[in-house]
């Protein structure tokens, strides 16, 4: 059972007779549901998970939503199980993954009506020194789907499929290499090469949004896809690669990450690039687009405490700021509370003079400042 507030998921049990109970509800909306596990099937057995590894029917079974006050009880949800269907398919990679635990992306069956569904990980193990990997989706009702194999490794690719009173295999989804977003970073005052040891962060998105077109580097990872070169990988210190992006209109960001500067760390202001075009001829030729020379100026802090309502020091609050003269998209800088209250927002641009400051330990509150 999924609902709001800061705890998600509550659990019951059903009896012989088909009855369950889930108890110690707070006020809200939640979904009522079986949870079952989707699963993944390989015809290698090398991840064998499907619908009911315990011999158990693959059932399907509806959700309901229910609204509920304060100490109300509700009785009278009901749910009805049905025999599942299941869709099929394979997905293969431009080449072979690394035979481990690596996450690679996820394949999902989404309803076209509710766009809700499931779907589960996919490993660099699952393709087993090879370059395709069988999956299955199971207890899935009757409707219209959307089958979607997502990664930020490869160009998404997903395909409709109608389900009336039978499994559906031969989903095949190819995941392509695509275009690349390249740059170099630099200090604006003295030129030097800026690289993620100085705690920055390089991200791009589609806008209008595109679902797969979100990329990113993070600090120290050099191994990944999408990454910033140093002296050590690439040779080209500051070099931005943002990798296998669908055709698009982009924004380019760089984002100071949160934490202390030390060791002579600088603190650069967040910057955004915006109007970035993917061709489909550079998705498809795998070319590389060039935003050219990102000029990174220092920035300032904006730093405090935060107390409860008696003044006691709060620790680990998150902590947002979001420039009220925001253009060209969304974005926010992060902190937390430290032990004793206190917290410290990096990254802030000297040149923007109004911030909307919040402590919230909740998700969203971006979207509520006007």
């Amino acid at each position: 059972m999924m609902g709001a507030g800061e705890d998600f998921f509550f659990n019951g049990t059903i009896d012989a007779n088909g009855n369950y109970e889930i108890t110690g509800l707070a006020a809200g909306v939640y979904v009522v549901e079986i949870t079952q596990d989707i699963g993944t099937s390989d015809d290698n057995e090398q991840k064998v998970s499907a619908g009911a590894p315990d011999g158990s029917p693959d059932i399907a079974v509806s959700s309901v939503t229910v609204n509920l006050t304060e100490g109300e009880t509700k009785t009278g949800v009901n749910l009805t199980a049905e025999d599942g269907y299941s869709i099929s398919g394979v997905v293969t990679v431009p080449e072979a993954p690394a035979n481990d635990f690596s996450w690679l992306g996820e394949i999902s069956a989404d309803a076209l009506e509710t766009k809700s569904g499931s779907g589960f990980s996919i490993m660099g193990n699952n393709f087993n020194g090879g370059t395709s990997y069988r999956y299955k989706v199971t207890h899935i009702l009757p409707g219209n789907y959307v089958v979607s194999a997502w990664s930020d490794i490869y160009v998404p690719v997903s395909a409709e499929v109608e389900i009336a009173s039978a499994d559906v295999s031969n989903i095949n989804l190819d995941w392509k290499k695509g275009a690349n977003i390249i740059g170099i970073l630099v200090n604006a005052d003295t030129g030097e090469a800026v690289t993620s040891e100085d705690q920055v962060m390089v991200m791009c998105e589609a806008d209008p949004w595109i679902e797969g077109s979100w990329r990113g580097t993070s600090s120290g990872d050099t191994g990944a896809s999408s990454y910033i070169e140093t002296r050590d990988v690439g040779g080209t210190p500051g070099k931005i690669h943002l990798a296998n992006v669908p055709e698009g209109s982009y924004i380019v960001r760089v984002q100071s990450e949160w934490g202390e500067r030390t060791d002579g760390t600088k603190n650069y202001a967040n910057t955004t690039i915006a109007g970035i075009k993917v061709s489909q001829s550079n998705v498809d030729n795998t070319q590389d687009v060039d935003v050219g020379t990102i000029k990174l100026k220092e920035g300032v802090t904006i730093s405090g405490t935060v107390t409860d309502t008696n003044g006691n020091l709060l620790a680990n609050i998150k902590m947002g700021a979001k420039p009220q003269d925001l253009h060209d998209g969304d974005f926010f800088i992060d902190a937390q509370t430290k032990s004793d209250g206190t917290w410290t927002l990096y990254g802030i641009d000297p040149d923007i003079s109004y911030w909307t400051v919040v402590a919230a330990d909740r998700w969203g509150w971006m979207e509520d400042i006007d």
